[in-house]
């Protein structure tokens, strides 16, 4: 996660990685990026919130700040492919980052 207080906007990353190529990674699933940075910011005031390390705390607040106040939430999914390497040669890393709602 990024926070962009200054152009109110959270960047959140999720990845997913296959052996097989980056075309074959799964695309994202479930709750937008939106609603799982709602649910982590409500998980972080709950009871085991105060057993996080400060950062964790620092940047909830900031998510917030960011919600509460309509700011846009930006979803970017990195799709990569893992190299086989117990195949007798390292192969390549291929990375591509895409958008997602």
């Amino acid at each position: 996660m990024i926070v962009d207080p200054d152009k109110n906007i959270v960047y959140l990353a999720e990845m997913k990685s296959s052996q097989n190529g980056v075309d074959v990674a799964r695309d994202p699933n479930g709750p937008s990026p939106r609603a799982r940075l709602e649910d982590w910011v409500r998980k972080s005031k709950g009871p085991w919130g105060d057993n996080q390390p400060g950062e964790n705390l620092h940047l909830s607040k900031q998510i917030q700040k960011v919600l509460a106040s309509g700011g846009e939430v930006r979803g970017i999914w990195i799709k990569v492919e893992v190299p086989r390497i117990n195949e007798g040669s390292g192969g390549t890393l291929q990375m591509v980052l895409k958008n997602y709602e």
